[in-house]
């Protein structure tokens, strides 16, 4: 799957969850009020079940998650172990 696919179904996720528009993938979505402790918890959880990986939480960190850029970026990553 192409990194552009990845991030459009992350996009449209967050976007649906939050109820707010994200124009800019590589805006921080934690310090933008996108994302906290339990909307993380729930994006692990549709990242798993959407790309068929599983991920381990000693490899996240706050930068993991930090914009859906880098989000996208750990998706492959993660697919490609």
């Amino acid at each position: 799957m192409e990194n552009d696919k990845i991030k459009l179904i992350v996009k449209e996720y967050l976007e649906k969850e939050t109820k707010r528009k994200i124009d800019d993938t590589s805006a921080n979505l934690i310090s933008g009020g996108y994302l906290d402790s339990f909307m993380i918890i729930k994006l692990i959880t549709f990242v798993e079940n959407s790309f068929e990986i599983e991920i381990d939480i000693d490899s996240i960190s706050e930068d993991s998650f930090n914009s859906i850029d880098r989000i996208t970026e750990q998706i492959v990553k993660w697919k490609n172990k």
